[in-house]
C-alpha cells in the first residue's frame, strides 16, 4: 500500500507498524479524542516517522478525498458509532479501486455481563443499552456499501479484571462509549451503580476477579471498481 489510512487510530500503535511494515507509505489516522492523537504524535516523532499526518476527527464524518487510500484499517472503533451502514458507504468512498479495508470490532456477544448487571439494576429505566452488530449484518451492511467481502471470522476471549470500576476504567482507556443515540444525559445514581456492581460481582466473580466476554469479528473487504 502506498496511502494508509487508521479509523480510529488512538495512540497510533497498528498505523506506526504499519509505517514500519511499509516504509514507502504515506500514513494517515483520525480519533475523536485529542489526547489519543497527541499520544500518537509523540509515538511517531520517538519512532522516526515523518511521513504520518494524524487529525482529531469523528470517523462518523470523515473529510478525506474520495478514492485517496489503497489500505483503509480500523481496529475496535466502529462499534461505538451510531449509524453503521452509513459510515460503511463513505469508507467505500475513501477507498480506490482495488483497495482493501480491513478491520475488527465487537460483535453482540461482547460485554454481556456488564450489560446484563445494568439490565437487572436499572430495570425499566434500562432504555440505552449499547448495541453491538453480528457478522451476518456485518457482511450485509458492507455489500449494500459496495465492498466485496473476502474473509470474515469472529473469536472470543475472556478477560478477567480487580473489579468492575477496573473493567470501566479499561474500556474508558481504549476509547469505548454508549454510542446509543438515546444514552442518558445523566450520571447513574450511586444506588444503581451499587445495584451494578453487586450484580455483577454475584454472578461473574471468579477468585476475586469478574469476567468479561469479548467477541470480536475480523473482516477483510475489497473495492473492486
Amino acid at each position: 500500500p502506498s496511502r494508509i489510512l487508521d479509523l480510529g487510530c488512538g495512540t497510533g500503535s497498528i498505523l506506526l507498524e504499519l509505517g514500519a511494515r511499509f516504509p514507502q507509505a504515506q500514513l494517515f489516522g483520525c480519533d475523536i479524542a485529542p489526547g489519543m492523537i497527541a499520544v500518537a504524535e509523540q509515538k511517531a516523532i520517538v519512532q522516526g516517522i515523518a511521513n504520518i499526518e494524524l487529525k482529531v476527527e469523528d470517523l462518523e464524518f470523515p473529510s478525506y478525498p474520495e478514492e485517496s487510500f489503497d489500505l483503509i484499517v480500523s481496529n475496535l472503533a466502529l462499534q461505538w458509532i451510531n449509524y453503521l451502514p452509513e459510515t460503511l458507504q463513505k469508507i467505500f468512498k475513501l477507498v480506490e479501486p482495488g483497495g482493501s479495508f480491513l478491520f475488527s470490532l465487537f460483535g453482540d456477544g461482547s460485554l454481556k455481563e456488564l450489560r446484563g448487571a445494568a439490565r437487572k439494576a436499572l430495570g425499566a429505566q434500562y432504555v440505552h443499552e449499547q448495541k453491538f452488530t453480528d457478522p451476518d449484518t456485518i457482511v450485509q451492511q458492507l455489500q449494500q456499501a459496495g465492498f466485496e467481502l473476502t474473509g470474515i471470522r469472529t473469536e472470543q476471549k475472556e478477560k478477567f479484571y480487580d473489579s468492575v470500576e477496573h473493567l470501566l476504567r479499561s474500556l474508558k482507556h481504549i476509547g469505548a462509549q454508549n454510542a446509543s443515540a438515546e444514552h442518558p444525559q445523566t450520571i447513574m445514581t450511586k444506588q444503581h451503580f451499587k445495584a451494578l456492581v453487586d450484580n455483577y460481582m454475584s454472578q461473574h466473580s471468579v477468585e476475586n476477579k469478574i469476567k468479561a466476554t469479548y467477541e470480536i469479528i475480523y473482516v477483510d473487504a475489497l473495492r473492486l471498481e
